[in-house]
């Protein structure tokens, strides 16, 4: 399924998880989720696993209107998200826009979108051989 997750963005042009920074995109724009507990995420009973949402407007939306300048280290990844497929325990449906929100094994990479303003976004499509589009042109078939 297509899904979208907001990473970050570092100097050296890696991607990173927003919430686990020590987590990076693997060489091929891959991001596999690991579980402490040992098992194979996601599961029903543990909160593991690559989480995205199956719209990316509440992600534009937050990036947009958060006054802390989000959009300099913040990306929009699109990708494909694998493996068994839950929905996310604590957040089922991302208020007030209803958009759901999920959580796989693994999350592909297939386009960045950034802010102008972001920094390091070039970088980071060159890194990872990713096309790279302004947030502003964000399409949501």
């Amino acid at each position: 399924m297509i899904g979208w997750r907001l990473m970050q963005l570092h100097a050296d042009g890696t991607i990173r998880s927003d919430w686990l920074p020590r987590e990076a995109l693997d060489a091929a724009g891959v991001f596999t989720a690991r579980c402490e507990h040992g098992h194979a995420p996601p599961v029903a009973d543990c909160s593991c696993g690559v989480y995205v949402t199956e719209d990316p407007t509440p992600l534009l939306e937050w990036i947009s209107t958060n006054p802390r300048r989000l959009y300099e280290w913040l990306v929009v990844c699109e990708g494909h998200l694998d493996g068994p497929v839950l929905d996310d325990p604590s957040m089922p449906v991302w208020p007030p826009t209803n958009v759901r929100c999920l959580r796989g094994s693994r999350f592909t990479v297939t386009r960045i979108h950034a802010d102008p303003r972001a920094h390091h976004a070039d970088r980071a499509a060159r890194r990872y051989g990713l096309p790279l589009q302004p947030l502003d042109l964000l399409e949501t078939a």
